[in-house]
Formats: structure tokens, C-alpha cells, sequence
């Protein structure tokens, strides 16, 4: 007889699918910085916000941390 999960009330698999998206979630926010960072020396903070999604302070963090 096969083992069955039932996902819906399983507390690991839910804690399993949260963990997912928190480091899904990482990786895309992590990505965001690098193509920000690489922005820096030919866009203004304005500009790389609008188009990397990132709000305005982090890019201007950025600013400051690589200057």
C-alpha cells in the first residue's frame, strides 16, 4: 500500500513549501541588487528604482555603500 501525504493539512509540507518561497523570494531580491549595482555608474537612483522595483532608499544605500 503507497504512503500518502495529505498536503493540505501536512504541517511539513507547508513549512516546506513557506521555507521555498522565503528563499525564492531571497534569490529574486538578491538579484535585484546586482542588476541595481550594475546600474549605478550610468543611471540615477530615480531611474534604477523605476526599473528594477526596488524602492528608492535601497537604491540609494547602494549608492552610498559603492561609491
Amino acid at each position: 500500500m503507497p504512503f500518502v501525504i495529505e498536503k493540505e493539512i501536512d504541517p511539513f509540507y507547508k513549512e516546506g513549501v513557506k521555507k521555498g518561497l522565503q528563499k525564492g523570494l531571497q534569490k529574486l531580491y538578491e538579484e535585484k541588487l546586482a542588476i541595481a549595482r550594475s546600474l549605478l555608474e550610468i543611471l540615477d537612483d530615480k531611474t534604477i528604482s523605476q526599473k528594477v522595483k526596488l524602492p528608492i532608499e535601497e537604491v540609494k544605500k547602494l549608492r552610498l555603500q559603492y561609491k
